[in-house]
């Protein structure tokens, strides 16, 4: 039920929109291998089995520098295009995106305001537009003007109410274009779960514009508040990492061949409470060399991590200039960069930066299997 052709039992293949290893992988993996070239593995740690993993010997670099002060009230998700060497960001309280250009370190722009909260965007084959999810909704951005379109799929009510109570959050498109979105509920804290979504595409015939639904992948029981995710191959297979805040860990699903879906019940721990040293893991990306990058919220550190053996490589240390850090993600020219948002902070020792947009070389490329929907 994807975008993307699939070949159906003793047929053909029917649907002729782009496919995905000529718009994604081809987009962004080409990027990272030239770039990994040169910022070599060996500039942070090789990962190490545990009985060799210590958390005291991970470096620590401080060296960031300001993309966007833009104050966002919840910043999140840094999103590259290096179709047009553009970074995008949303701002969930509010209800915006933004864009920052020339390789995020050019002029920001507020690229549209939604009518309700902004949990996630994606990318398309349209570079001039964007999907973004808000409560139960997924819906187009013109990138070039801000005009927000009407609804392409709403998730109907017996996944939930909306608004105030549950709304969607961390999204991504996945390699084979299909978009993963998490929802959680506000009442996280105590018990309450949300679930994880994927954006499947409803065979209409051709020349039809393409109609989506939304359909369930994850439950409660898999994760209780979804957040951060990104693909990667491992094994020679792909795998989907995803956070869950309530929980206090970051598990490798199995995949869907044909959406990229994580696939429940198939989740496996690669970070819990004691890797994560007690904190809270929000959002998160994967390098050139497979390691997992996941901002720590409320601590001001974006930690990286083997997701073999667990053990922290590296830290990136955004104090004092930000503390609550909520998301991470590479881009720039190469995927050279690492970008972190952040949100805003009250009370006498709040930074005057608080909801900034930060930028560091972390000595390591992007890398993982990124994505876009086809529109």
């Amino acid at each position: 039920g994807s975008w993307h052709a699939r070949r159906e039992e003793g047929g053909s293949a029917g649907a002729v929109w782009p496919a995905p290893t000529a718009v994604s992988r081809g987009l962004a993996s080409a990027l990272s291998r030239s770039v990994a070239a040169r910022h070599p593995p060996a500039s942070l740690p090789a990962a190490t089995p545990p009985s060799m993993a210590t958390a005291t010997a991970a470096p620590t670099t401080t060296a960031t520098r300001v993309a966007h002060a833009g104050g966002a009230a919840l910043g999140e998700g840094p999103l590259y295009d290096p179709r047009t060497r553009t970074l995008y960001y949303v701002d969930i309280d509010g209800c915006a995106v933004w864009s920052v250009g020339d390789g995020g370190t050019g002029d920001a722009r507020r690229v549209a305001v939604a009518p309700e909260k902004v949990g996630c965007a994606a990318l398309t084959t349209d570079t001039g537009t964007l999907l973004i999810c808000t409560a139960r909704d997924v819906r187009p951005v013109s990138v070039r003007d801000g005009a927000v379109g009407e609804p392409l799929a709403t998730l109907p009510e017996s996944e939930g109410p909306g608004l105030p109570a549950m709304r969607f959050n961390d999204g991504k498109a996945s390699p084979q274009g299909c978009l993963v979105a998490g929802r959680l509920h506000s009442g996280w804290r105590d018990g309450r779960t949300g679930a994880v979504y994927v954006l499947e595409r409803q065979h209409n015939p051709s020349p039809t514009p393409p109609s989506f639904a939304w359909a369930r992948c994850l439950d409660g029981d898999d994760c209780a508040m979804p957040n951060g995710l990104a693909w990667a191959e491992r094994g020679g297979r792909q795998v989907c990492f995803l956070v869950d805040s309530a929980r206090g860990s970051v598990s490798a699903y199995d995949t869907a061949p044909a959406t990229g879906a994580p696939v429940t019940r198939t989740g496996r721990v690669v970070l819990g409470v004691r890797e994560l040293g007690g904190a809270t893991p929000d959002g998160l990306d994967v390098d050139a060399c497979g390691r997992l990058w996941v901002a720590l919220a409320e601590t001001g550190r974006v930690a990286c991590f083997d997701p073999g053996s667990g053990a922290r490589l590296a830290t990136l240390d955004t104090r004092p200039t930000l503390t609550r850090v909520t998301s991470c993600g590479f881009g720039g020219d190469g995927l050279a960069t690492l970008f972190v948002s952040s949100r805003a902070e009250s009370g006498a020792s709040a930074s005057a930066l608080a909801g900034a947009l930060l930028a560091a070389d972390v000595g390591v490329a992007g890398g993982g299997e990124r994505g876009v929907v086809a529109l």
